[in-house]
């Protein structure tokens, strides 16, 4: 059996393009993964995603704790991060939550992918060629819808 075979990546599609609505479904999943003694790196778009999840993190849940970071350097269970980093060390982290447009080349490193992908036309048109792409590579591919 191709080893690729075994790597999941799940597609949360949600029905709508509100960023804030992205970033709560990121939070709703890091907290479950978290409560579950996961690792998990999130890859945004850009720096202001990163801020803003950041910030959503501390406040998203008033009973747990979520203990992360936007800093590289600093040895957390979840670390949000701007697109790949090479100073990152992938093998400290069991999920990539992608919230990025890049299709993650590293994504065989981790045990599960999760894509978000919001409702605007372009995103779901990325979104259609990263399944296609996990397709190619033999991957097992989920899709849940998200309705807010």
């Amino acid at each position: 059996m191709n080893q690729l075979a075994t790597h999941r990546v799940d597609f949360y599609v949600l029905d709508n393009t509100h960023e804030l609505s992205t970033l709560k479904t990121v939070c709703k999943l890091v907290e479950k993964a978290y409560q579950q003694n996961h690792t998990i790196l999130i890859l945004t778009e850009n720096a202001s995603m990163s801020d803003k999840l950041n910030q959503l993190l501390w406040t998203y849940s008033d009973t747990s704790f979520i203990p992360h970071s936007n800093n590289p350097a600093d040895t957390v269970p979840i670390l949000i991060c701007v697109k790949t980093q090479d100073s990152i060390s992938l093998t400290d982290y069991e999920i990539l939550i992608n919230v990025s447009t890049q299709f993650p080349d590293n994504f065989q490193k981790f045990q599960r992918v999760v894509e978000i992908v919001d409702g605007t036309p372009e995103n779901k048109q990325t979104a259609r060629m990263k399944y296609k792409m996990y397709r190619e590579k033999q991957c097992q591919l989920f899709s849940h819808q998200i309705i807010s």
